[in-house]
């Protein structure tokens, strides 16, 4: 299909008669897939490949044939999203974080005839060779830290600061062309708080690239 992970014709089709031959038999449909069929995060971060091709074509067809719920995950955040097809169909997609990653969430769904009630939940502990460690401080410093990593990374040196941002899934060419940009940026913006950074981008007419993200 389009884009890196999209779907093919035929086999959407599939989906499409498989959703409504449940449906009525009065079933509740759920979906489930690894790349996204709606945006969760801004395309500034995720450099649009979080999401299947033609999202919006998909999440309609999906919605028409009577899918109310899926989940997916591959951004690694915990966000709930919902997308209304022309016809006035809802779908609603839950987009699963990483337990390995801030803040740790666990869902829980419990499905009734008319409802579907998620709740998220957050283990207190996690125990790592002999230690117990708080989940919530320690996944949030790994976090800040790999952002921290990058901003460090590209003070020292290109080389390094390509590896860091490879390591992260970032494509190699294209970290080599943005370190001529992020090199100067970020040293220029290191060491400050995020209102401080934006207050200095707004400075030289960056503002409202970063003002919605």
């Amino acid at each position: 299909g389009k884009g890196k992970s999209g779907y093919k014709e035929d086999h959407l089709q599939w989906i499409e008669s498989e959703i409504k031959k449940a449906r009525k038999e009065g079933k509740i449909v759920l979906g489930a897939s690894h790349h996204l069929i709606m945006a969760h995060i801004h395309p500034m971060l995720a450099r649009g490949g979080t999401c299947i091709g033609d999202k919006e074509k998909v999440a309609s067809r999906f919605a028409d044939a009577g899918l109310h719920y899926t989940f997916a995950g591959h951004s690694h955040i915990q966000h709930i999203n919902s997308f209304t097809s022309e016809k006035g169909n809802t779908i609603y997609e839950v987009n699963v974080g990483s337990l390995v990653g801030y803040p740790s969430p666990i869902i829980n769904v419990e499905i009734n005839d008319d409802t579907v009630h998620i709740e998220t939940q957050h283990p207190d502990k996690f125990a790592y060779k002999g230690m117990s460690y708080d989940t919530l401080s320690s996944t949030k410093k790994h976090s800040l830290m790999l952002v921290d990593n990058i901003f460090a990374a590209a003070q020292k040196g290109k080389d390094e600061f390509c590896d860091r941002l490879t390591a992260l899934g970032f494509p190699q060419d294209k970290a080599s062309v943005l370190y001529i940009i992020a090199h100067p940026m970020l040293k220029y913006v290191s060491g400050c708080t995020v209102g401080e950074g934006y207050k200095k981008l707004k400075l030289f007419g960056m503002g409202k690239l970063f003002e919605k993200s």
